[in-house]
């Protein structure tokens, strides 16, 4: 593990056939969120932080990932072997250190740049029963074309489905890599009316 890289291995149990790897992603000197981080593992892989920091690479199978962390201004992280387990997710708190250009224009096509909203429908909630009070997460992949697809609430709730399809209705301008659109994992926040 890099000095760059803060680990905590904690395992959240998920109703989900495979595991793995959440976290938030952090600004070491300031404990602020860093949106646009770019975080892989060694499959190819990618997600990225959403505006809270908050990311999720899922499903993922069994086994041992490393995973690297990326965005303009800050040193490069990495960390080795994070274990994935069948029906849990690792989660990692990441802090990132300001690197020596930080706060400077990154050079022309050598930048991470986050998806953008396009169009699409607001989000709006069904009526909800009291144990939805509250925040929800969702894991969509952003495609290279802009479209949401494989939406995963990080709970199995029916009441849900509407959301999920006024999500993968949306449409952005894809992450982009070095200028490149790139696929990635994106964590959608739901604040329920009264949280």
């Amino acid at each position: 593990m890099l000095a760059a890289i803060g680990c905590a291995s904690l395992r959240t149990p998920v109703r989900r056939p495979l595991g793995g790897i959440s976290g938030t992603v952090l600004d070491a000197s300031t404990g602020e969120p860093v949106g646009g981080a770019l975080i892989g593992v060694r499959d190819g892989q990618s997600a990225m932080s959403n505006g809270r920091g908050e990311f999720a690479l899922a499903p993922l199978v069994d086994g041992n990932y490393d995973v690297t962390v990326e965005h303009a201004g800050y040193l490069p992280a990495s960390a080795e072997k994070i274990a994935v387990e069948r029906g849990y997710y690792t989660t990692l708190a990441v802090k990132l250190i300001r690197g020596p250009d930080f706060g400077a224009p990154a050079p022309p096509g050598s930048s991470i740049v986050p998806p953008v909203f396009v169009s699409g429908p607001a989000v709006t909630y069904p009526d909800l029963t009291p144990q939805l009070q509250g925040k929800m997460l969702v894991r969509c992949v952003l495609t290279i074309q802009g479209e949401v697809t494989d939406c995963l609430p990080d709970q199995d709730v029916p009441e849900l489905a509407p959301v999920i399809r006024q999500l993968e209705q949306r449409r952005y301008r894809p992450a982009l890599r070095d200028g490149v659109p790139i696929q990635v994992w994106y964590v959608f926040t739901l604040r329920f009316p009264g949280y």
